[in-house]
């Protein structure tokens, strides 16, 4: 029986291979889901679902385009971080069998597009994953919510590490409701930015929190204004920079202010980025749109650039380029928006990625030069992790 199973193994590898369809390396996936014909089935399928992608994107100079499906089942949020070598890791929420709570789902993926390793880890209840970081020593982060139930989503902030190797460190519960972003210290300190919400009348505080690197909290700061905290960005001296809609601020690495500002009601910045000259861009919703705003590092405003938005939505991430140029990005009614913008405030380009289905931003990284990492997904009833690259 063993050696008619290895069989039929290679004999259905070998048929999904000529018939090379998505439903054909469906078939051989929920017969085989493990075993040494997985990965290589799974990156046929990858390529087949990008070929699938790319024919609804606008034309760009694109490394790769994958479509990530795990077994079939609702594959959604996370992040998308560089590893020293240029691998990629990408971190997404789906399930290990039919029936069974949410996990993270972490991919790692070579310079081609290509998987090459992927794993699950959870806790007991659902668990929500919304960023992903690469420390100095090729160290693994990964944060959301755990313990949540999704039809609810209530749970707690959650964030863990592992090692190069993927071995876990530490898994960490942290007293707040949710992790939307955070930065590891060189000395491998992390402070974790996002919110808690009130039982009472559902409104939501900035909470920021420090922890050691082995996971222990250090301090913690619950803000008096309501609203939450989107997005931190570091300088190489530690100091911390913070969108928190309408206010913006600095921190010290023992999180007292160097500077804050109050804007405009009608201002909501809920991203931030800063180049390797030290120059910080905010980013996110006006009265008429969208906009993005550089300041130094002391906190004084350089320039404003007006970022042109169709729909509802939101700008999520900012990057610097190594020509400290600048990508905002977010996603607007179900269509990804990406602006190229130079350290003057020009705009450079422009793109909107769509798909009958909709489609909405997890997040991007900085890959090679001007080429940049993005991770999305397909909003379809079961959703796919769309993992691209391109030039700009």
């Amino acid at each position: 029986m063993s050696k008619a199973k290895v069989l039929k193994q290679k004999l259905l590898f070998e048929w999904a291979k000529s018939v090379n369809s998505l439903e054909a390396y469906n078939k051989f996936v929920s017969s085989f889901p493990e075993g040494k014909h997985y990965i290589d089935i799974f990156n046929l399928k990858a390529s087949a679902l990008g070929e699938e992608i790319v024919t609804d994107f606008p034309m760009g100079n694109y490394k790769f385009v994958k479509g990530f499906d795990n077994q079939q089942f609702n594959d959604f949020g996370g992040g998308i971080a560089k590893r020293p070598n240029g691998d990629l890791v990408v971190a997404a929420s789906s399930r290990k069998a039919e029936g069974e709570m949410y996990d993270s789902w972490l991919l790692g993926i070579d310079t081609t597009g290509k998987m090459i390793w992927n794993k699950m880890l959870g806790n007991r209840f659902d668990d929500l994953v919304n960023t992903v970081s690469i420390s100095a020593q090729n160290e693994i982060y990964v944060a959301g919510i755990t313990d949540a139930v999704v039809d609810s989503v209530k749970g707690q902030a959650w964030l863990y590490k592992l090692d190069a190797n993927g071995k876990n460190i530490f898994n960490q519960r942290i007293d707040i409701d949710e992790v939307l972003d955070f930065v590891v210290y060189p000395d491998n300190k992390i402070l974790i930015a996002g919110y808690s919400k009130s039982t009472k009348d559902s409104t939501f505080t900035p909470s920021l929190v420090k922890l050691n690197a082995n996971g222990k909290k250090l301090w913690s700061r619950a803000y008096s204004s309501k609203g939450k905290v989107y997005n931190v960005a570091s300088d190489p001296s530690g100091i911390t920079y913070v969108a928190a809609g309408n206010w913006i601020f600095a921190i010290d690495q023992a999180g007292y202010l160097k500077w804050d500002i109050l804007l405009d009601q009608a201002l909501k910045s809920t991203a931030v980025g800063i180049s390797g000259n030290n120059k910080l861009v905010f980013a996110g919703l006006n009265a008429t749109g969208a906009f993005a705003s550089a300041y130094n590092i002391d906190g004084e405003k350089i320039w404003e650039a007006p970022i042109s938005i169709s729909g509802n939505g939101n700008i999520e991430q900012i990057i610097s380029l190594p020509d400290n140029s600048f990508v905002v990005a977010g996603t607007f009614n179900n269509k990804i928006k990406v602006v190229h913008i130079d350290e003057t405030g020009r705009i450079k380009s422009e793109k909107e990625f769509s798909l009958p289905q909709g489609i909405k931003l997890n997040d991007l990284t900085t890959t090679n030069g001007r080429f940049v990492g993005i991770s999305a997904t397909r909003l379809t009833e079961k959703g796919d992790l769309i993992v691209f690259e391109m030039g700009l």
